[in-house]
């Protein structure tokens, strides 16, 4: 992936459509549109309701400071019509910003993406463009879907038409998308790698660096582009799911979930952001994109990868069920004609999206235990709360939902009268009520259900209120400290493993892994750290403390949540299998009497430690086949390699490892005649060889398997090696 070249001729865009009006399509054209106001854009969309509401002084969503961007723009150079012929002609540019959402019958039912209307919009195009067209693929879609819009395009073929396809996914957070667009961690633009390709690249960068740094606009290839969003979201929801499982852990033993989150955020590898505990995650993107990548990795036949994916959406539901299942276990066991109060019903605050809010499930539980509940959202319009709770995957009795819910406008009447306050939104409103006031009008005893962890539990309870939360048990030792070290390591941990699950992917559909890490720690949320796609992880904390932590869970009666950590190490495995076995199937699927030269044996650079070391699972692999292995590492013992290899978890037979490897301290002499060359170590040194004159001396074929990836390949590629690595076709 690398910084924008700018520098090229030709047209520029001055004519913009949007197929589809609605959350990313509406604010990232408002935002082009003030931003670029040579430009002409025009959001279209088949629904005329929608476009009437986003003409009208009403927009059909809410999102901090947009209102004011589209008054301004609004019929100077930002139109919004139902006249997609015409708007088609006249573009340069087109953006497919339609819905894609998950598949709700057939193949795929409740997994895969449904990309009919990017179909419709492909064909739409292809019969109304009159000249050349970029389309900009906008749309969350699974990886290759750009090479099934091309392959629409290109059948209908029209004299003097021609079409490029590239990919620029949005990252927009709901509640902030105007700032995400206005200051974007980065814009990422996938495209074909041929002139034409790098062509229609430049014309869209040309359009963002009106208010962008070029520096923030990065070049992949179309697949790595695609799989970089739903990488990014699914890395997102993982910090979410990773937290709410450690909150069951500090349930169990008496630690502080908050106190445990501040502690693993101020680790600088892992970062402040999204460890917030709560009932669950919800909105349009998390889900959805989860569950096509899932789907993907199905098709792609990778079961692992898509078991060790599944378990995030797993831990997800599992929290939900858990805070419900709480406030009926609180209230005495029982809801049934008991009036809750639910403030908020958004999937998050500053915005009025109900997408797979985590208050649907909570509002579905307690109406199928017969409770009543009062419901207040100060942005979430009425009828949509009630669709929702209507809805056939909630409820098969639509007129009983009518009868056992009210939608309130004020807070204070919503709670009136009620056994119990739960937080389903972090509404910055909620923080600020007059809790005294609410207490006097309440059923007692007074519960409050406090998902979101936003309000001082002391104080209410002070006020009288019983205060349940999540992530905060009640023993008399504080054990936040100790699980603290096990939940770092463990959140380090699962980023190798995320990443290297993500580097399956990429072998399988073409996208670069070192595009995907790139585009994904740029995002602020994230973070670029222990994102290096790699053979996996070793050491002495690692593993430990992940077997540590799974055990506990374990004695805890704690299964769902050992399952969760189990898979990071499942993980691990995995991967130096995989990176293992390709060394012996990319050698004609033997190895046995092959010299293999191993660079490399400490667990990871500037140290001599070999604990847990990926080498040693290399090595056990290729001396199992009947290879021959040259090993050098500039800091560890021979010794302590000779001890790892006759381990009698390695071999039963250490005469015979004895006889089949040699140590030595030079590098050129370990890969003199020798077949390949697998790189275990990222030690800089092993950059910085003569490999010219390396494979001068080798068997040829000569191969190089780079576990680290920290080789330049193409210049390997041109001395005449074959090279592998992890994470690229």
């Amino acid at each position: 992936m690398q910084p924008v070249d700018i520098n090229f001729y030709g047209m520029a865009v001055t004519k913009i459509c949007c197929i589809g009006a609605g959350y990313v399509g509406g604010p990232t054209c408002s935002v082009i549109a003030m931003q670029c106001p040579h430009i002409k854009v025009t959001v279209v969309d088949i629904s005329a309701q929608r476009i009437s509401q986003w003409n009208s002084e009403k927009l059909p969503i809410y999102e901090p400071g947009l209102d004011d961007i589209v008054k301004k723009q609004r019929n100077v150079n930002l139109f919004f019509s139902t006249n997609i012929e015409e708007s088609i002609q006249e573009a340069d540019l087109i953006f497919i910003s339609v819905n894609t959402p998950t598949m709700t019958f057939g193949v795929g039912k409740g997994r895969a993406v449904d990309l009919t209307y990017v179909e419709n919009s492909a064909r739409t195009i292809a019969q109304f463009s009159t000249s050349d067209k970029i389309v900009v693929e906008k749309s969350t879609v699974p990886v290759r879907a750009a090479e099934s819009i091309l392959k629409i395009l290109s059948a209908n073929d029209k004299p003097n038409v021609k079409f490029q396809v590239i990919s620029n996914p949005e990252f927009l957070s709901e509640g902030v998308a105007v700032e995400n667009l206005l200051n974007p961690d980065r814009v990422i633009i996938g495209h074909e790698e041929t002139a034409d390709g790098l062509w229609a690249f430049k014309q869209l960068s040309k359009v963002y660096l009106n208010w962008i740094p070029e520096s923030k606009i990065l070049k992949t290839n179309i697949w790595s582009s695609e799989l970089t969003k739903l990488a990014a979201n699914a890395f997102l929801a993982d910090r979410i799911s990773s937290i709410n499982s450690i909150s069951v852990i500090c349930e169990a033993i008496g630690a502080d979930i908050s106190e445990v989150a501040k502690g693993i955020g101020l680790d600088s590898r892992i970062g402040r952001q999204f460890l917030q505990a709560s009932v669950g995650f919800g909105g349009s993107c998390f889900q959805k994109d989860l569950l096509s990548l899932v789907y993907i990795c199905e098709c792609l036949n990778l079961p692992r990868v898509a078991v060790y994916w599944q378990q995030v959406l797993d831990m997800n539901v599992y929290q939900k069920s858990r805070f419900s299942n709480k406030i009926i276990e609180s209230l005495f066991n029982t809801v049934t004609g008991k009036k809750i109060t639910m403030f908020g019903f958004a999937f998050k605050k500053d915005t009025g999206d109900t997408r797979e809010s985590p208050a649907i499930h909570v509002a579905k539980t307690l109406l199928d235990k017969g409770a009543k509940l009062n419901i207040y959202d100060p942005k979430v319009d009425p009828e949509q709360i009630k669709k929702d709770l209507t809805h056939p995957y909630v409820s098969d009795n639509p007129e009983n939902v009518f009868k056992f819910i009210e939608i309130h406008d004020n807070p204070y009447r919503a709670s009136h009268s009620t056994d119990a306050i739960v937080i389903c939104t972090e509404w910055d409103e909620f923080v600020n009520l007059d809790y005294e006031e609410i207490y006097k009008s309440m059923k007692k005893p007074a519960f409050i259900f406090d998902g979101r962890k936003i309000l001082n539990h002391e104080t209410l309870a002070t006020i009288g209120f019983q205060v349940h939360t999540i992530g905060k048990g009640h023993k008399t030792i504080n054990m936040s400290s100790e699980l603290t070290k096990l939940a770092i390591n463990a959140f380090l941990a699962r980023r190798i493993s995320n990443i290297n699950s993500m580097s399956v992917i990429c072998e399988a559909t073409g996208a670069d892994v070192s595009e995907v890490a790139k585009g994904i720690g740029l995002d602020s949320r994230i973070g670029r750290q222990f994102l290096q796609a790699s053979v996996g992880f070793g050491g002495s904390c690692f593993q430990k403390d992940l077997l540590s932590l799974v055990y506990i869970c374990e004695c805890l009666n704690l299964p769902r949540v050992a399952v969760y950590w189990q898979q990071v190490l499942d993980m691990n495995v995995y991967q130096k299998s995989r990176f293992s076995n390709k060394i012996i199937e990319s050698l004609f699927n033997t190895v046995t009497g092959k010299k293999i030269t191993m660079f490399g044996f400490a667990f990871k650079k500037d140290t001599g430690d070999t604990r847990e070391s990926p080498a040693i699972h290399v090595a056990k692999t290729l001396l199992d086949g009947g290879a021959k292995l040259n090993i050098y590492d500039p800091k560890v013992d021979p010794e302590q390699i000779k001890k790892d290899l006759t381990h009698l978890c390695v071999t039963d037979n250490p005469e015979n490892v004895i006889k089949s490897i040699e140590i030595h301290d030079n590098p050129y002499r370990t890969s003199q005649s020798t077949h390949a060359i697998v790189i275990c170590t990222e030690w800089d040194e092993f950059v910085n060889l003569d490999y010219e004159e390396i494979y001068k001396h080798m068997i040829k074929p000569a191969f190089i398997f780079d576990g680290c990836k920290i080789l330049n390949h193409k210049t390997l590629a041109t001395i005449g090696f074959q090279v592998y690595t992890i994470g690229k076709c």
